[in-house]
């Protein structure tokens, strides 16, 4: 039987905004997401699912298409995201929506519906270095961001972690940095496939 993951098509932001959200991270008093470049890099999720690994050669060769034709892309930090979970109040920069961002969501997330498990996970380890402890939030994320976080329902965002933060000003950048991750605790971007 082939071994189920935890899949998720980013968007890196550029290195400034990267190396902004590592600090704040690191700043918060709970480290429970502890951000950095080389097993928590801050992203914008587009689309998340849980595949078959047996599957994951096809669509790893469906998303360099998708890759391929990516355009520089103009985006906006513009408010700040916010969520209860489980083990407190998560924040995080809240993206600005604009057509190129939504059309290469929509377009992730048809890729990776076509491969997404539906499943009852029970105790399956879908995240990579989980040490086997699934947290119900992330799974439940997962398992439900094709109907629960897509189309009209999208919010871009980069989770920062738990802590608050003040949002002066907006901060712009640029980025045509697709990558697809291997999710570790938290959502966290763990393993870059590709």
């Amino acid at each position: 039987m082939s071994r189920l993951k935890a899949l998720d098509i980013v968007l890196l932001p550029s290195e400034d905004i990267i190396d902004l959200a590592i600090d704040l991270n690191q700043s918060f008093k709970n480290r429970t997401i502890s951000l950095s470049k080389k097993t928590a890099m801050p992203h914008i999720s587009l689309a998340m699912a849980v595949i078959k690994e047996d599957n994951e050669k096809q669509i790893v060769q469906e998303f360099q298409e998708i890759k391929n034709s990516l355009p520089d892309i103009e985006l906006v930090v513009d408010h700040l995201f916010e969520y209860k979970s489980d083990s407190g109040d998560v924040v995080g920069f809240g993206i600005k929506k604009n057509k190129e961002l939504q059309d290469l969501h929509l377009e992730s997330i048809k890729l990776l519906k076509k491969f997404h498990c539906i499943t009852e996970l029970g105790n399956k380890n879908i995240f990579q270095n989980s040490n086997n402890i699934i947290s119900t939030t992330p799974a439940d994320w997962v398992l439900g961001f094709i109907d629960n976080h897509s189309a009209d329902n999208f919010d871009p965002h980069i989770t920062l972690g738990y802590g608050s933060i003040e949002l002066n000003s907006p901060l712009h950048f640029k980025t045509k940095s697709l990558c697809l991750y291997h999710l570790g605790p938290h959502c966290t971007c763990h393993t870059k496939i590709f």
